[in-house]
């Protein structure tokens, strides 16, 4: 077969359904990110200005979650350079380009408090990563003997 993927490639259930999940994350962002660039009122924006604080907290989860699902989708690979993970490396430049574009948008403002949430929500989720990372290699160690 033509499209047949290597025999040495194998990717768990569990796997997929991450990645599956970062997708869809980054697609829900994409989209609240597209509403807010055009100056359209959502539920969720409705929602996340009712709550206290709403905005930096959604930050916070938004950009946290999908830092740790990518980083799960990337089997928790790190950048050595910097010794950090991937995906939180690939989600910082993305925040990082998305939070400047706001100065230079219209229907946006540049917050620095949005940023200080986001980096927030990737430090956790880095530390997070770290112990699933550590907890799955001690497994795989007590399984070896």
């Amino acid at each position: 077969m033509f499209f047949s993927m290597p025999t040495q490639i194998k990717i768990s259930k569990f796997n997929a359904v991450i990645v599956l999940l970062t997708a869809m994350m980054l697609l829900f962002i994409s989209w609240a990110i597209y509403s807010a660039n055009i100056g359209q009122q959502t539920l969720f924006t409705e929602l996340v200005r009712a709550l206290p604080y709403g905005d930096k907290i959604g930050h916070f989860v938004l950009f946290g979650t999908l830092s740790l699902l990518l980083n799960l989708s990337l089997s928790m690979r790190v950048f050595r350079p910097l010794k950090c993970y991937w995906g939180t490396l690939l989600v910082a430049v993305f925040v990082v380009v998305e939070e400047g574009s706001q100065a230079l948008i219209p229907s946006r403002t540049f917050d620095l408090a949005d940023l200080l949430a986001d980096a927030g929500g990737l430090a956790c989720a880095a530390i997070l990563t770290y112990f699933i990372d550590h907890r799955l290699k001690k497994r795989a160690i007590a399984q070896t003997y």
